[in-house]
């Protein structure tokens, strides 16, 4: 049982990471389109 929710937690903090990453690229990506 604790294995299961560890899993989950994992899969939650992978989520929040790619989440992450794409807004940063996003935000990275308005910046480049702001500069021209």
């Amino acid at each position: 049982m604790r294995a299961l929710l560890h899993k989950r937690n994992l899969y939650k903090n992978q989520l929040n990471l790619n989440y992450r990453s794409i807004s940063n690229a996003k935000i990275s990506v308005n910046k480049k389109s702001l500069q021209f």
